[in-house]
């Protein structure tokens, strides 16, 4: 009972200070939607399972800045950064 309890503490203050311990550094994401405002690319990305298919613990991510250029339906590679959902692109993977 007492190990259980233990376990209990250490998960949330894991969860709670660090949650980037929780997420893979670096995940598959689906452009869904892209705009170009003269300098800067915005997307909408849906985060991708290891399967390649569409993880629906993730919502739709929208306002995610770049420079680089990736069409709608195609798959980038992004760094979560500080553990935060707050992607960073890294580049179009397949």
């Amino acid at each position: 009972m007492l190990e259980e309890m233990v376990k209990s503490v250490i998960a949330k203050q894991l969860a709670a200070d660090f949650p980037h311990l929780q997420l893979p550094g670096l995940m598959r994401a689906k452009v869904i939607r892209a705009s170009f405002n003269g300098e800067w690319y915005e997307y909408s990305l849906k985060i991708l399972d290891k399967t390649g298919e569409i993880d629906e613990r993730f919502p739709e991510i929208p306002g995610v800045f770049s420079k680089i250029n990736v069409e709608p339906g195609k798959t980038v590679a992004v760094g979560l950064l500080y553990g935060e959902l707050n992607p960073c692109i890294i580049g179009e993977v397949v």
